[in-house]
């Protein structure tokens, strides 16, 4: 019966896209260096993906952990201003630059240091490069962190007041070890545009999760969801749909593995592009 629906609601799919544009987007960790591996695949797709659907994607940039040393690898953008982030920039569709934060342990200062570099047009080569806002990795569900995660909001507003700024503490918990009484969950869960409040197995996403206590309050951050490890299209199909009914604004299924499941597309991707509009529009799903 699952096989049976599946196929009935891809041959909905052109009804599907003459609806209005998704309320969710794709959120694709594009961790591969578009030199090698599964990097010349994934950036070709994603390209031509949001070349065709700009609004259904957003991109997130990790050249080396981070931004790596200035200027940007010339797999990205070459010496005469060619590649595939130039390509990716020309669509339309917003990218992000990627900053780890070691579960708010960085030295604040060498964040900020990387945050600029996402903003110095000598890191791009002199290209007209403007990235939607910042992707926070490893960031800390402690509330004693939260003005250590203001400071780097303010640090990305300084650069551009327009920002979106993403974080991603892969759960949707908050601690308070130190039991600190000044920073709360709704502190937490305001400090950012979008937190990525699940990042983990498909099989967990399924039966292990819970809304963040924030999620109603004014203010609050959209929500981005990621699960990996994916078995098939089916549990693909199911997995979406969890997230969009979990009010999810961004989300990305995918079947690669751990240790790095960011470094190839999923092998549905084909599939998981065409369902996204398709799970919005034929069963009311909204993010």
């Amino acid at each position: 019966m699952k096989q049976f629906s599946f196929i009935v609601q891809l041959a909905l799919l052109s009804a599907a896209l003459c609806a209005s544009p998704a309320a969710a987007r794709l959120l694709v960790p594009a961790y591969a260096n578009p030199c090698c591996g599964g990097g010349p695949t994934m950036w070709t797709a994603v390209n031509a993906f949001a070349a065709a659907q700009p609004m259904q994607i957003g991109v997130v940039l990790n050249p080396a952990s981070g931004p790596g040393a200035s200027p940007i690898d010339p797999n990205y953008i070459d010496a005469t201003g060619h590649g595939p982030l130039v390509d990716l920039i020309a669509t339309g569709a917003p990218a992000y630059g990627y900053v780890a934060t070691t579960n708010g342990s960085k030295p604040i200062a060498t964040a900020q240091a990387e945050i600029a570099l996402y903003y110095d047009s000598n890191y791009w080569r002199g290209q007209s490069i403007h990235l939607a806002g910042i992707f926070f990795d490893e960031m800390s569900n402690d509330l004693a962190n939260v003005p250590y995660y203001g400071m780097l909001r303010d640090a990305v507003r300084q650069h551009d007041a327009g920002a979106y700024i993403i974080g991603n503490p892969g759960l949707s918990s908050t601690i308070n070890p130190s039991n600190q009484m000044t920073y709360t969950d709704t502190d937490f869960g305001t400090v950012f545009d979008a937190i990525l409040v699940f990042e983990d197995y498909e099989n967990l996403f399924a039966t292990g999760y819970t809304a963040p206590t924030w999620q109603n309050v004014s203010g609050a951050a959209q929500l981005a969801m990621i699960a990996h490890t994916t078995p098939d299209a089916l549990h693909m199909r199911e997995a979406m749909s969890r997230a969009l009914t979990r009010h999810a604004a961004w989300l990305y299924i995918t079947d690669a593995t751990e240790p790095n499941p960011y470094d190839a597309l999923p092998a549905f991707w084909s599939q998981e592009t065409l369902l996204l509009p398709q799970l919005i529009f034929v069963d009311g799903f909204n993010g």
